[in-house]
C-alpha cells in the first residue's frame, strides 16, 4: 500500500504544481489586465484635464481682453476729464491774468493740440 501511497502522492503533487502554475499564470494575466485598465484611465483622465484645461483657459483669456477693454475706455474716460479740467483751469488762469474774453476757445485749441503731440 505503500506503493500505492507513494503514487497517490506523487499524482497530487504534480496536479498541485498544475494547478499552482495555472493560478501564477492567471495571476499574472490579471496583473498585466489591471495595469493596462489603469494605464487607460490614467490616459482618458488626462484628456480629459487637458480638455478642460483649454476650456478655462479661453475663459480666462476672454475675461482679461474683457477687463482689458474697460480698463481701456476708463483711461479714455479719465484722460478726457483729465483734459477739460485742463481747459477750464488754463482759461480761468488766462482770465484773471489778462481779464475776460481773452478768447478760451484758442486756449482749448492750443491745449487740444499740445495733448496729440
Amino acid at each position: 500500500m505503500s506503493g500505492v501511497s507513494a503514487l497517490r502522492v506523487t499524482s497530487l503533487k504534480g496536479e498541485t504544481e498544475k494547478a499552482l502554475a495555472a493560478y501564477e499564470q492567471e495571476l499574472s494575466t490579471a496583473r498585466g489586465e489591471a495595469h493596462a485598465m489603469s494605464r487607460e484611465q490614467r490616459e482618458a483622465l488626462a484628456r480629459e484635464v487637458d480638455a478642460e484645461h483649454g476650456r478655462v483657459e479661453a475663459q480666462v483669456k476672454a475675461k482679461l481682453a474683457d477687463a482689458e477693454q474697460r480698463i481701456t475706455a476708463m483711461k479714455t474716460r479719465a484722460l478726457a476729464q483729465v483734459n477739460a479740467i485742463a481747459i477750464e483751469t488754463a482759461d480761468a488762469i488766462v482770465e484773471k491774468l489778462v481779464g475776460p474774453d481773452t478768447g478760451g476757445e484758442k486756449i482749448r485749441g492750443s491745449l487740444q493740440r499740445a495733448a496729440g503731440e
